[in-house]
């Protein structure tokens, strides 16, 4: 059976109940998900400092990222060009937790279809 072929309530009722559980843990992976790259992009907002090298009398650029080591950024790398980079790990970790996340849950949804299904049966 399918949803548009639900004659009887009670299938009707046990196909809710699988679809809402389905729902209860997208909307709470997804949430969870969210909630944990939230402190990770707002925790390292672009930085550029500064640091003399009082060694030998040179300055030092030093700039963050999101994720890796600093010393991934180069320090030749103009101010426009960081920030666009930047940006894009940005993106880049928003898209990730929504494509990993969403394919898990997309999953689960199938099994959770299949589990009304079978009880259907």
């Amino acid at each position: 059976m399918d949803w548009s072929n639900v004659t009887h309530k009670k299938h009707h009722e046990i196909m809710l109940k699988y679809a809402y559980m389905g729902r209860i843990v997208f909307i709470i992976q997804m949430v969870g998900s969210y909630i944990t790259i939230i402190p990770l992009i707002f925790g390292n907002l672009p930085n550029i400092s500064l640091v003399i090298n009082e060694e030998n009398n040179t300055d030092i650029m030093y700039r963050n990222i999101l994720v890796g080591p600093n010393c991934w950024v180069s320090p030749f790398m103009s101010t426009t060009i960081y920030l666009l980079y930047y940006s894009l790990l940005t993106a880049d970790i928003i898209i990730l937790c929504a494509a990993y996340n969403g394919g898990d849950v997309y999953i689960f949804g199938i099994a959770m279809h299949l589990c009304g299904q079978f009880q259907l049966l």
